[in-house]
């Protein structure tokens, strides 16, 4: 077996089954073992950045490792920006890089592509490493699979140099990797633990913040569980968004809207699940509540953001499971008057924007024409914002964008990258004409290999969330903030993909549902 056929059988063993990514001549070793390899399918983007944005999608939807592969030097550049996203959103993305011959390696002797890839890429990734010979890859592999499956998530990166990938095994031995990484069980902190029962016992206002923690934890039953005995409302963050039912009685909604902070600033307690009290979470708080437990399981989180309380580490479901067992039939203070102000204060919610019923594109459509586990990927626009609050989403894993990183054009490719992993499930993009103009060449990816997902274009012709800044903050003085004129159904025809296009109030829904119904890629152009 050569170095590239070593690499492509480990990542089986370890239930690997697609890769996204494009051929270089530092990785086409590791191609041509996927030639040879009738098992696992490979996916070639357009650009390196779509392709690690895929992997972000497919891991985030799946719940399973992301694997992007590019060549060395701008292969993994151009892709930095996906696998930075997958760090700042603490999602699971392996990135493999080919590398220069292992004796240019680090020397600068002119070899092309020749840059310091360890250093690039290590403020972007949980652990990164070179496999300087082919004994190393089976080893490498499985430490990058390990941070992959325990602690905090988040990308990691194997470069391997070319001439390893080619070189063959000098005896015939058998590779071993092991099959499965055991998740990683900390102690448990018993002193922490019971202070953060002490706290929720005696709390007569409890909420729970929901973060991407429980996603990352899977922790979804449990949480539904907890909840019922708690009787708390669930407030949750951007990328806690779809880990509890909107439909369920406690669900309160997104954390933003001024009254998400009405409802912060009455409570006692908190419970922070798996979050890290963003910038953007906390923006409209004006107070806080009198206790704060926030659990993650992340120990680098705990004095970044001042509180009263108690921090626990933990993963998510963990802490859960010890609370239902302390917790029990009990029913804690005054449940039954705080739902009833939560629910008053739930009733006469305004949100921000309204429900833009009179505007071509409708969040409330869109839901209609949806299955209730439809995937659905928002990019960093004003569309976009709207869903957090708007958006209605009922089943784990199906609503997901940028939520620190803001990466322009996450969506379209990440939602390429759920349709490869979910190929009989409805998944659709959204994003503006912006982020479209930066990834939209992917809608060709979508036509190559059968992804049949829904890409929903915002048309408004300028960069609209700047715009309004540069109008409200900036005196009206509006610069490089306007784009070119496009025809995107035009553009998807060009790429081999039927366009539609929706320019007046309740055409969106019979759009979708016609899209939905030819079972191919489609793309949806919203003029405004």
């Amino acid at each position: 077996m050569t170095g590239g056929e070593i690499l492509i059988y480990c990542l089986k063993k370890f239930g690997i089954k697609h890769i996204f990514g494009i051929p270089g001549s530092h990785n086409l070793p590791i191609y041509d073992a996927l030639y040879q390899d009738s098992e696992m399918q490979s996916i070639c983007a357009c650009h390196e950045g779509g392709a690690a944005f895929m992997a972000d999608g497919y891991a985030r939807a799946t719940g399973q490792i992301g694997v992007c592969l590019t060549t060395a030097g701008p292969g993994v550049t151009n892709a930095s920006t996906g696998i930075a996203e997958a760090y700042g959103d603490s999602v699971p993305v392996f990135l493999i890089s080919g590398e220069v011959r292992k004796e240019a390696v680090g020397k600068e002797i002119g070899a092309y592509h020749e840059m310091d890839l360890m250093g690039f890429t290590k403020p972007i990734t949980k652990w990164n490493a070179c496999a300087n010979s082919i004994e190393q890859i089976p080893n490498l592999v499985a430490e990058g699979i390990k941070n992959l499956k325990t602690g905090r998530p988040g990308p990691v990166h194997l470069a391997i140099p070319v001439d390893v990938l080619l070189e063959s095994e000098k005896n015939d031995i058998e590779i071993t990797c092991p099959e499965e990484v055991p998740p990683e069980r900390k102690i448990i902190d018993e002193t922490a633990f019971e202070k953060a029962f002490h706290l929720i016992s005696k709390s007569r206002k409890p909420i729970i913040l929901v973060g991407g923690g429980v996603t990352s934890s899977g922790a979804f039953e449990e949480l539904k569980q907890t909840v019922n005995l708690l009787k708390a409302p669930v407030i949750y963050t951007q990328m806690g968004k779809s880990s509890f039912p909107e439909d369920n009685r406690f669900c309160f909604g997104y954390c933003r809207p001024s009254d998400s902070a009405a409802l912060v600033a009455g409570s006692d307690c908190m419970i922070a699940l798996g979050t890290r009290f963003t910038d953007l979470s906390t923006e409209y708080w004006k107070k806080f509540p009198d206790e704060i437990i926030q659990v993650n399981i992340d120990p680098s989180e705990k004095d970044k953001f001042k509180f009263s309380g108690v921090f626990v580490e933990s993963d998510i479901r963990d802490f859960l499971l010890f609370i239902q067992n302390r917790v029990g039939e009990k029913t804690f203070g005054n449940a039954s008057s705080w739902l009833k102000q939560t629910e008053a204060l739930k009733k006469d919610r305004k949100i921000r924007g309204g429900s833009n019923s009179n505007k071509p594109f409708n969040s409330d459509e869109l839901r209609q024409a949806l299955s209730a586990d439809a995937i659905v990927y928002v990019d960093a626009c004003m569309p976009a914002y709207a869903m957090y609050s708007e958006f209605k989403t009922f089943a784990p894993r199906t609503f997901f964008g940028p939520a620190l990183f803001f990466s322009l054009g996450y969506a379209l490719p990440a939602a390429l990258g759920a349709k490869a992993g979910f190929p009989q499930r409805q998944v659709v993009s959204i994003c503006g004409d912006g982020g479209c103009l930066m990834t939209g060449m992917e809608i060709a990816t979508a036509k190559k290999y059968g992804l049949n997902t829904i890409s929903i274009v915002v048309n408004d012709g300028c960069y609209s969330t700047l715009k309004h800044m540069q109008k409200t903050q900036y005196g009206n003085r509006f610069i490089d903030i306007d784009l070119p004129k496009v025809d995107f159904v035009a553009l998807a025809a060009s790429l081999g993909v039927q366009g539609m296009r929706v320019s007046k109030k309740g055409a969106l829904k019979s759009a979708v549902e016609k899209a939905i119904e030819s079972n191919n890629p489609c793309v949806i152009e919203v003029r405004v």
